[in-house]
């Protein structure tokens, strides 16, 4: 009896069935740009809309210029998941292949794509809830949502994705696991949180935990005024050492804004 040897195509097929199950934040990413995408290293600008300021009609018009922006975004990653088989591996049917091979395989290579979409968090300024606390109460829904409501993301589409602890808590509340409470009893059954206050909630193992650095001192503080705008501030102390961590939050006394720390720092 002659082998039966899977064809590229078969394997290929296969291999899509697998990663597409094995994915997370990579199913929930906005795709409609993937056609702009030619070579690695190729640069996509995203465009945003214009925008302009509304003035009263009156004997003079104002004319605003309409001036778009955009925000590049860089295809510098290509990953990959490279291992050798051989002849007598090639002759096992597409079911052994597929658990022997692609699964693990596929399986590592969703995880470091979910993994490096979750590290993008250090880019995003805006928080709610208290840091090192896992969410634990409706309010910490709730305090995201009036976040995004502030900043006007738009109200379809969202998401929530949670890390194993922030999961487990939330499916503790009443208002997820009731049914009289929920509408659903799935939170019951499966452990699923299902669509609450707007969002799509998800659980992703994935999910970073962030390290603030080491910087140490007595009384930190800014070394002199910082403009409005300004990207760059220096900080001072007696004694300053350690590490800031890029995506580490921080206030300053007597400003309520919450600032975000671009690009790792360390103390000289």
């Amino acid at each position: 009896m002659g082998n039966t040897l899977l064809t590229p195509s078969i394997i290929a097929q296969e291999s899509l069935m697998v990663l597409q199950n094995n994915m997370v934040l990579s199913d929930l990413v906005y795709k409609d740009y993937s056609k702009e995408f030619a070579n690695v290293g190729d640069t996509i600008t995203v465009r945003k809309p214009a925008t302009f300021t509304v003035n009263e009609f009156g004997e003079t018009i104002v004319i605003q210029d309409a001036k778009e922006k955009g925000t590049p975004v860089v295809m510098d990653k290509h990953l990959d998941v490279s291992f050798a088989i051989t002849s007598k591996d090639l002759s096992l049917n597409i079911v052994d292949f597929s658990e022997q091979f692609l699964t693990p395989a596929l399986s590592a290579f969703a995880q470091g794509l979910d993994e490096r979409i979750a590290g993008l968090y250090v880019d995003v300024p805006y928080c709610t809830g208290t840091a090192g606390t896992a969410p634990n109460s409706i309010g910490a829904l709730t305090g995201v949502r009036k976040v995004m409501n502030d900043n006007k993301v738009p109200m379809a589409g969202r998401n929530l994705v949670l890390d194993t602890s922030a999961d487990a808590k939330l499916l503790e509340l009443d208002s997820f696991n009731r049914v009289d409470a929920s509408g659903t009893s799935l939170a019951m059954q499966e452990a699923i949180l299902g669509r609450k206050f707007g969002f799509n909630c998800l659980m992703d193992q994935n999910i970073k935990h962030h390290s603030n650095g080491n910087i140490e001192g007595s009384a930190i503080k800014l070394s002199g005024p910082v403009s409005k705008g300004a990207t760059l501030a220096a900080l001072t102390d007696t004694t300053l050492t350690g590490t800031l961590k890029k995506g580490s939050l921080f206030t300053v006394a007597g400003d309520s804004t919450t600032y975000v720390v671009t690009e790792d720092a360390t103390a000289a």
